[in-house]
This record gives structure tokens, sequence and C-alpha cells, in this order.
């Protein structure tokens, strides 16, 4: 157990300048991350874009400032607390969730394409919207989520079909015609 924190700490300092040249973070198989709706694809986009424009410290550096004056008012009192208590591997803790918080923030920016897939009836989903320069904080987890759906969802109507399957499906239909109630 001795050797898990160095060996952390190696691959932390080999992982940084990588991250540290990188604008924005792509996938392996485009330059977007795809982001699965349910009916909710407009506002999702609306929430998104929102999100970006609050975190864009170009047109917006008041949060930004805000954000950083919390992070060093709490890393100062870490400090002051972790020094008291002798506690400096807190501290150090303290100080890298500081820094790789404020640089998921406002630094590393992701690409997300949002896609409903409540079908209207013909072939094709309701509502795609590309987002450009999300907070890879805010992106990230939410692509995670919503491929953990699908793969959830894919799964469950491969394993429970049912006789009239195309008409029941969420993921390229629309569930009980419930695209007709989303208009």
């Amino acid at each position: 157990m001795k050797w898990l924190v160095p060996a952390l700490i190696a691959i932390g300092l080999v992982a940084v300048p990588g991250l540290a040249i990188a604008e924005t973070m792509t996938p392996a198989s485009g330059d977007t991350w795809t982001f699965y709706g349910y009916g909710n694809g407009y506002a999702l986009a609306q929430i998104l874009e929102a999100i970006k424009r609050l975190t864009d410290p170009d047109s917006n550096p008041g949060f930004r400032n805000l954000a950083l004056f919390l992070a060093m008012a709490g890393f100062l009192a870490m400090c002051f607390t972790g020094i008291l208590g002798g506690s400096l591997q807190k501290v150090a803790m303290y100080f890298a969730g500081m820094i790789l918080t404020v640089y998921m923030l406002f630094s590393l920016k992701v690409d997300i394409l949002i896609e409903d897939m409540v079908w209207d009836g013909v072939g094709s989903p309701q509502f795609i919207q590309r987002i450009e320069g999300v907070p890879a904080a805010i992106g990230l987890p939410a692509v995670v989520i919503s491929e953990i759906g699908m793969w959830a969802t894919n799964g469950i109507e491969t394993n429970f079909t049912t006789p009239n399957f195309e008409n029941l499906r969420i993921s390229g239909g629309s569930h009980w015609h419930g695209g007709k109630h989303v208009e």
C-alpha cells in the first residue's frame, strides 16, 4: 500500500502535460460527445448553453472571479485548519482538488451533440443540436450518465421484447406514441 500514493502521483504528473495543452477533450470516435435525451432534448440544450455562457471567462468574468475568490477563501481556511491540525497531506489534497475543479470548470471544454431519442414518427430524431464549449466538469458526467442510460435502455429493449416491439421501443421510436404528446 505504501507504493499506491507515489504511483498515483507519478501517473498524475505524466498526465498533467497532456491536460495542459488540451483546450477541448474529444472522444476517440469523433469530435463530439453524444448525449441521449428522451423528450427533453430542447430543454437540456438550453441548460447546457446557459451553463456554457455562465462559465465563459470572456463573456462573464464575474462568475469566474467569484468562484476563484471562494476557492481561495476555502483553501486558506483549509490551510489554516490543516496546519493547526498538523495534517499537511490534507492541505496538499485540498490544493490539488481546487486546481482540478477550477481547471475542469473554466479551462477544459467539450463539444456535446444532444440527440433526442423520441422520434417524430418518420424515422428521424425530434431534436438534434450541437453545443460547443461546454465545461468538462458539467458535460462529461452528463454524457457518461446518458451513455449508461442508453446502454440500459437498449439492454432492456433487447431482452424484454414484445410482439409489437417496434411500436413500443424507447430508443429510435416513441414510448406508446409519446412523441405525439411531446409535440
